[in-house]
């Protein structure tokens, strides 16, 4: 008898471990994804795949945007809070297009990449002509947030990601140079502007309870141009996003006499009085509708000299460009009446105008006996704003500061070729190796530009990656509006108050009245002359240490 180890095994003795069925999958780390882009591709492919279930997708797709949004407590939520743009966007970021689609923003990508800018506008044209093809292939639809100017060199877009994964959404913009941080980029304001209002998921989905806001402003009917447009077409442009009609017909009952109704806003009550009657008021000001108090009549007799209001055309500023003024009604030979509104709870103090706002304005003035009157108590004032108006943004600065005795004539001709040339402005070999408050610049950092420059350098705190010349002149640009509002022998604050309160432009408040479900506007007031309280300061903020965003602001007095 053989021993049992040695006997035959029959096939039958043995149990067989179960073959599997298919191949094990593991499940995906969200951790491990780089970036909230490639995470949710990944994730796609395996659901497309059938490597993981719609419950398991769904979970994963949950964890991987908490993973990427930014952690804020309760009391200041994330969604609240003001933006830098989109290059400063936190990856998971929800947005909601006016068609109801659910976007999740993925992230900020620069052309070019590797480089701060393409060396001309042709070699951007043909790489942004690939890009827009390869976009086009995939169905991709671009908006674009500007036109390319001659100085473009660069451009980036902000890509968005439906919730649903089936499209994608890119927001683009042109600029000067990667390295200009303030204006590469896609301004909250501008992302409203293209349709797209930031909201919050809550709960376990990203679509649930989005928090919206109602976009009624000028600007959300592609209206804020800063170019003359026709009734005809602002009715147009409001009707497309109007589906039960209730605006088209308030701007009709707005040129009828008729009472302005919105049938059916009580819910939209706010941004109906505060945004939209931005819309509604220059044309029931064209139309002299009989909901207008004050001395409207006056205003455009003195104003438009007899001329009709027949046919005039209208124009809404560009965001932030005037917001001293919101709107304008214009005669057909030219004649601009400037519009100043407000909502009934609403005031606007303290809001940035552009020098060329402010520069017409005074032109405006002393047209008049009064503004004459002016110009000869501010002579100076004037002699700033002729300043602000003609000379550019990097040149303004250190002519006013060579009037006024600020900097050296050395300095001033050190600094000029510095932020007037731009190829010099955003020199590299310039570009500053640490941070540092004022005084505290290192060695490293003071070997960066001419010596002559060196004490006005140390006078300012400066980021990493700020460029030396542009701290120079942000530096100096401070020393000018702390001299120029200080100054009360120029008394400049008064001197733009009294040029505004001469200058051609009526104050409206608007007042509304909750009817059942309606919103019926009770009261538009007229004040004419202007009165506004108190006065202008001259404001720096354009000027830093990455770039020139524009010429010098001016806050501006209570409406």
């Amino acid at each position: 008898m053989k021993p049992w180890f040695e006997k035959e095994i029959v096939e039958g003795d043995v149990i067989k471990f179960p073959t599997p069925k298919a191949k094990v999958i593991q499940m995906p780390n969200v951790a491990g994804y780089p970036d909230f882009l490639t995470g949710v591709l990944d994730l796609k492919s395996k659901l497309d795949k059938g490597e993981i279930s719609q419950d398991s997708h769904d979970k994963l797709y949950t964890d991987l945007i908490h993973r990427f949004m930014k952690k804020e407590s309760f009391e200041n939520p994330w969604f609240i809070r003001e933006g830098k743009g989109l290059r400063g966007r936190q990856e998971g970021t929800p947005y909601t297009d006016k068609d109801g689609t659910v976007y999740i923003f993925a992230k900020w990508q620069q052309y070019p990449k590797n480089s701060d800018r393409y060396p001309d506008a042709e070699q951007m044209n043909k790489a942004l002509s690939v890009i827009q093809k390869e976009a086009a292939d995939k169905k991709i639809e671009i908006r674009w947030a500007n036109q390319p100017t001659g100085r473009s060199r660069a451009f980036g877009f902000g890509i968005f990601i439906s919730e649903d994964k089936t499209k994608q959404l890119w927001l683009g913009t042109y600029y000067i140079t990667n390295t200009a941080i303030s204006s590469a980029t896609i301004q909250d304001q501008d992302v409203l502007r293209l349709g797209l209002t930031r909201g919050t998921k809550k709960g376990k989905t990203a679509s649930s309870a989005v928090k919206m806001k109602s976009d009624l402003d000028p600007g959300s009917f592609q209206l804020n141009t800063s170019k003359p447009t026709s009734l005809q077409n602002v009715i147009s442009n409001v009707s497309k996003g109007d589906t039960d009609k209730m605006l088209v017909n308030s701007l009709k009952n707005a040129t009828s006499g008729q009472s302005i109704t919105f049938i059916n806003g009580k819910q939209m009550a706010s941004a109906l009085r505060d945004d939209f009657l931005e819309i509604v008021t220059p044309v029931a000001v064209a139309y002299n509708h009989n909901v207008i108090t004050g001395p409207l009549d006056n205003a455009i007799k003195d104003i438009f000299k007899g001329e009709s209001l027949d046919g005039a055309s209208f124009v809404w500023p560009v965001n932030q460009n005037s917001p001293l003024v919101d709107s304008q009604v214009i005669s057909r030979s030219g004649i601009e009446m400037n519009i100043s509104s407000k909502g009934k709870k609403g005031t606007l103090g303290g809001a940035k105008a552009s020098i060329t706002n402010i520069w017409k304005s005074k032109e405006e003035s002393l047209k008049s006996n009064t503004g004459k009157a002016y110009a000869k108590k501010f002579p100076e004032a004037i002699n700033i704003l002729d300043i602000c108006k003609k000379e550019s943004s990097p040149r303004a600065p250190i002519t006013l500061a060579l009037r006024y005795k600020l900097i050296s004539d050395a300095e001033a001709t050190a600094l000029l070729p510095l932020v007037e040339d731009i190829k010099a402005r955003f020199n590299p070999a310039s570009r500053l190796l640490n941070s540092s408050r004022a005084g505290l610049a290192p060695k490293e950092d003071l070997a960066k530009g001419p010596k002559i420059l060196h004490n006005l350098f140390k006078q300012g705190g400066y980021r990493k990656g700020s460029y030396f010349q542009l701290i120079v002149l942000a530096v100096v640009a401070k020393k000018v509006v702390d001299y120029i509002n200080n100054d009360s022998g120029i008394n400049f604050g008064e001197a733009i108050r009294s040029f505004l309160n001469s200058s051609a432009m009526i104050q409206a408040t608007s007042s509304i009245e909750v009817s059942n479900d309606d919103v019926v506007v009770k009261n538009i007031n007229v004040v004419y002359p202007p009165n506004f309280k108190d006065k202008a300061t001259m404001e720096n903020n354009a000027y830093y240490g990455t770039d020139i965003k524009s010429k010098f602001s001016f806050s501006m007095p209570t409406k």
